[in-house]
C-alpha cells in the first residue's frame, strides 16, 4: 500500500471523512478541521500517522503542510533516508 493510501485510510478512520473527497491536493485544514473536528481529535490523526509511519512529524513542520501531498511528502522523505541510511 502506497503512502498516500495510508494516509487516506488514516483520515477515513480517525475523522470519519468520506474517501472520494480526499486527494492529494485536498487542503489539510478543509480535511481534518472542515468537519468541525477539534484540536485534540486532529493531533490524535497526527499521532497515528507517526505510529503508523514510524516518524515524528515536528510541530513546526506541520504548520507548513498545506495539502496532503504536502504530508505524504514529507513522509515519504523521511521514511526514504530511513531506508538509505541502513
Amino acid at each position: 500500500m502506497q503512502v498516500f493510501d495510508k494516509v487516506k485510510n488514516i483520515l477515513v478512520e480517525e475523522l470519519g471523512n468520506d474517501e472520494n473527497d480526499i486527494t492529494p491536493e485536498s487542503s489539510i485544514s478543509h480535511v481534518v478541521y472542515g468537519l468541525g473536528t477539534d484540536s485534540i481529535v486532529a493531533a490524535d490523526m497526527f499521532m497515528s500517522v507517526e505510529q503508523e509511519f514510524q516518524i515524528e512529524i515536528p510541530k513546526k513542520q506541520i504548520r507548513t503542510m498545506i495539502t496532503i501531498r504536502d504530508l505524504v511528502n514529507f513522509i515519504e522523505s523521511i521514511t526514504q533516508t530511513r531506508k538509505y541510511a541502513y
